[in-house]
């Protein structure tokens, strides 16, 4: 080939090159965009699971505040939520947004009383089980400011932060059944169907309350068979997960709960009540009864029953006269709780009774001579303090220990 011929091949050869590109380089260029876009689509995967992640963190906490939350106002604790209000913990997630009891059983329609002053109602006959007022005609309102307590539910709890279901951030609408056996897998006493927790696992266990969310796979980590090998993660049955190290991030549990400490004093807790007469005349009964006795009237919202929950804390019905408490003098009762008792505002009130039990008020029950007024008072259990109490008036001093 001559000096021309070799100018004309070689022409030609940057002909081609100018105008396409080789197989190869074809490959080479197809290989890198799927790599970009690979990693592209795992960052987005990444940056949506733990955004995810974080809005699972901060909707528990909300859960949590919603149920209960101590602030401090000039340096004194004051309470908030579900449980201050209604005296109960929620029973489920939709119970914090709407009012309902969540009792698949009523279809959710309980009665629930609307935030409100109450009236207590004091029933010397209540339920013998559960103690409730059972509108049975001897009941009697107090109607009294100084007796009326704030108490009932508010949509102020998590309405306020959200505007649609309060759902797990990896759940959406209809994800879970609505059927009211629906148990988180592998957690005893809990529920997370989606009619009443919206995909969150609801577990109540000796009074401590917890949320958990489930993570993307909507499995607890001690369900989920990460490795494939066909074992449990927690094979061993010790409470730990085998394959935690394994585990996604975004597959993880997260949860939060409120201690019974947060929320209530326990049953059998016992206090003592420190009642002083100031007023210059005797506290006294009629001659029909034989003694008294220290009343306690708290708000439970909910359940298709009465509202008011009453326990005799004290009593004493051998008086010796209808003489209660001399004037300048005292007694101290001890008071002991027959169950739990709900953070919050609750009523005293000094009965009377005698052997054939609690007197109804038209009958009898102990004041001042002279007086019509009943002995109440009210007075607050706080979160994690319990109950600590002094109210003195210039006739009566209360003193709650």
């Amino acid at each position: 080939m001559d000096f021309k011929q070799r100018n004309q091949a070689s022409f030609a050869r940057r002909q081609i090159r100018e105008d396409g590109f080789t197989l190869l380089e074809l490959l080479m260029v197809v290989t890198i965009l799927s790599s970009t876009a690979m990693l592209a689509m795992m960052t987005m995967e990444t940056q949506t699971s733990q955004h995810r992640i974080i809005d699972t963190e901060n909707r528990l906490k909300l859960l949590k505040n919603a149920t209960v939350k101590t602030v401090y106002i000039n340096q004194s604790p004051v309470d908030t939520g579900y449980v201050v209000d209604n005296g109960r913990l929620p029973p489920c997630v939709a119970g914090l947004l709407t009012a309902t009891d969540c009792d698949v059983s009523t279809g959710g329609t309980s009665s629930m009383l609307t935030y409100g002053f109450q009236a207590p109602v004091f029933d010397p006959t209540p339920d013998a089980t559960s103690r409730f007022n059972n509108n049975s005609g001897d009941e009697t309102e107090f109607l009294e400011s100084d007796e009326r307590l704030w108490k009932g539910f508010r949509s102020v709890y998590l309405n306020s932060v959200i505007t649609d279901d309060f759902r797990d951030s990896w759940r959406g609408t209809g994800d879970l059944d609505s059927s009211s056996s629906h148990a988180c897998p592998g957690i005893a006493n809990s529920n997370f169907d989606d009619e009443r927790n919206y995909g969150w696992c609801r577990k109540l266990d000796s009074n401590r309350l917890t949320y958990i969310g489930l993570g993307r796979d909507g499995l607890t980590n001690y369900e989920a068979d990460y490795d494939g090998d066909g074992v449990s993660p927690d094979a061993n049955s010790d409470g730990v997960d085998d394959e935690d190290l394994i585990e996604p991030q975004q597959d993880k549990d997260m949860e939060i709960s409120v201690e019974p400490s947060e929320w209530r004093r326990d049953s059998s807790a016992t206090f003592l009540v420190n009642l002083t007469n100031n007023s210059g005349s005797d506290i006294e009964v009629s001659n029909t009864s034989t003694g008294y006795a220290l009343v306690l009237l708290e708000f439970v919202n909910g359940e298709d029953r009465g509202f008011w929950r009453q326990t005799e804390l004290a009593a004493d019905t051998s008086l010796s006269s209808n003489t209660v408490v001399v004037s300048g003098n005292s007694i101290v009762l001890t008071a002991t709780l027959a169950s739990g008792l709900a953070i919050g505002e609750h009523l005293l009130f000094l009965a009377a009774k005698d052997s054939g039990g609690l007197r109804r008020v038209d009958d009898d029950y102990p004041r001042q001579n002279g007086s019509t007024d009943r002995l109440t008072h009210k007075f607050t259990v706080y979160s994690g303090i319990g109950i600590k109490d002094g109210s003195c008036g210039a006739d009566i001093c209360w003193e709650i220990n």
